[in-house]
């Protein structure tokens, strides 16, 4: 079994930012990353879409994978 790539804290907080749930998608949550996306959609056609961008931001950032590594800072 090969370990997940390394990606910079940083840059899944970015994309997270940028476009809510592609951070949790680099970080092999695909699940996650269609609810933040789809909460986004939905909350913007109600103009209340940046809640949840700063959610995503967050779980990006607090996220510890189960694995026991850690992603770079």
């Amino acid at each position: 079994m090969s370990r997940p790539t390394r990606r910079p804290t940083s840059l899944l907080a970015c994309a997270s930012l940028l476009l809510p749930g592609s951070g949790q998608l680099l970080q092999g949550r695909p699940l996650d990353a269609l609810l933040h996306f789809g909460l986004a959609l939905a909350l913007w056609v109600l103009l209340i879409g940046w809640l949840v961008h700063g959610w995503s931001l967050a779980d990006v950032i607090r996220h510890r994978p189960r694995h026991g590594y850690l992603y770079e800072s």
